[in-house]
């Protein structure tokens, strides 16, 4: 069954890294027994998102991550953390949440400790295709040694209904490896020409690479 996912999203104050990392690593225990799987952290690499941290988690079903949540809103250690994180001296400047529901692309998951994420809108009345090209993108870096999954934000402020896909490597030399391969090759250059192309199904809206930390 596809996954639901569920992320967290903050944008760390200055100073504030260390103990905005501790509360997530803090968090992940009452998460996980609230029913998240996979939980994991990553610090933001590039753009905009550049040393933000990134909470991860998974749950079967949208019913699953119900459960959770209304479990969680009655964990005492969840509560005060959330508490915290609102507080004036927060190591937050901002965040946000975001529901996303996997859509199969026929790719098998690889976790990887780096993470590429590609947010693009798919063009009204081209959601089948904007899901097949995903499909390309996740077989194309299939031959790489990467692995692709395709997600659609259902619940997540201004980015609902976007798509992303998420591409993870097995360190910053195999995405580097990945590109030069997709940039190099005719199907790369293909692909690439698509997603940017006149009729392209999709608009770009940010890349950005993440790594993940150790809980």
């Amino acid at each position: 069954m596809p996954a639901v996912v569920n992320t967290f999203l903050a944008q760390v104050k200055p100073g504030g890294f260390e103990r905005g990392l501790e509360m997530l690593r803090r968090a992940a225990k009452p998460l996980e027994r609230a029913g998240g799987k996979n939980i994991r952290v990553f610090r933001g690499a590039t753009g905009e998102t550049y040393g933000s941290l990134l909470l991860v988690m998974e749950y079967a079903s949208m019913k699953d991550y119900g459960v959770a949540y209304d479990r969680i809103m009655k964990d005492d250690e969840v509560v005060s953390m959330i508490a915290a994180s609102d507080a004036a001296d927060s190591p937050y400047a901002t965040q946000t949440i975001a529901v996303s529901n996997e859509i199969p692309i026929g790719t098998t998951p690889k976790p990887g400790p780096v993470l590429q994420v590609a947010i693009s809108r798919p063009v009204p009345g081209r959601f089948e295709d904007a899901v097949a090209l995903g499909a390309k993108v996740g077989q194309v870096l299939g031959k790489t040694g990467a692995s692709a999954r395709l997600f659609q934000t259902g619940i997540g402020g201004l980015q609902s209904g976007t798509f992303a896909l998420s591409m993870e490597f097995a360190n910053m030399a195999a995405l580097g490896q990945a590109t030069d391969a997709i940039m190099d090759g005719p199907e790369g250059q293909a692909l690439v020409a698509e997603v940017n192309g006149a009729n392209s199904p999709v608009t770009m809206v940010s890349m950005d690479i993440f790594t993940e930390i150790t809980l």
